[in-house]
């Protein structure tokens, strides 16, 4: 499920849990927004930008909204992760 929050007056953050086994492509890519994750269990590879980040529990890492991302378990269990997206509210 997705939230959407308004954060002020022009700044939305949507927000969203996931559950990866094996691998997962994101599909947004907002121009200008950027993108926060935290890792609370497992161990994923992120791949965004030509650059390879691995993570585990407790991690977290920032990138560019508009950039293309794969998320890879490389664990042996199903990683959990938050992902929030903030972007500019149009209009």
């Amino acid at each position: 499920e997705i939230g959407v929050r308004l954060v002020g007056s022009e700044m939305c953050i949507r927000d969203r849990m996931k559950f990866i086994s094996g691998a997962y492509e994101a599909a947004d890519h907002v121009p200008g927004s950027h993108v926060y994750l935290t890792v609370l269990s497992g161990t994923v590879e992120v791949t965004c930008g030509g650059e390879v980040f691995r993570l585990e529990s407790r991690d977290c890492l920032s990138l560019p909204g508009q950039a293309e991302r794969q998320y890879v378990n490389v664990g042996n269990t199903t990683v959990r992760l938050l992902e929030w997206i903030v972007y500019r509210k149009n209009g």
